[in-house]
């Protein structure tokens, strides 16, 4: 059986860090680190199983000695910005599940309200 394909965008955790390494070993994900480079993987394929979504994104990403090694520009757009968009492309929605892995409250229970009307209106679930 092939792995299901799976969008991962975070800029800063691993997908075996959120998803555990079994889930990551078994299936097919996408790292996206960006609401850019999600966009651009969804527009270049046929739909994903799952979509797992952090909010906030733009953070620097520093090594042990706290030397910034990566840093994405701050007030980048969010995961949510990436829902927005893809809201706009119904055929490119997940055939599986959202899954919304954001440490921020408020983005979480934002992106997840979104998630359900989006699915209510436009799909009836």
């Amino acid at each position: 059986m092939a792995g299901r394909r799976l969008l991962f965008l975070d800029d800063v955790r691993s997908p075996e860090t959120v998803l555990g390494d079994i889930v990551v070993a078994v299936n097919d994900v996408t790292v996206c680190r960006t609401a850019d480079e999600a966009r651009e993987a969804v527009e270049g394929s046929p739909p994903f199983h799952a979509w797992h979504l952090d909010h906030d994104l733009g953070m620097e990403i520093k090594d042990h000695r706290g030397v910034v090694v990566s840093a994405v520009e701050k007030n980048a757009p969010s995961g949510m910005d990436f829902l927005k968009w893809a809201s706009q492309h119904p055929d490119k929605w997940p055939v599986g599940r959202i899954l919304v892995h954001s440490a921020n409250p408020e983005g979480r229970k934002n992106m997840l309200a979104f998630i359900r009307s989006f699915e209510r209106v436009t799909f009836g679930v």
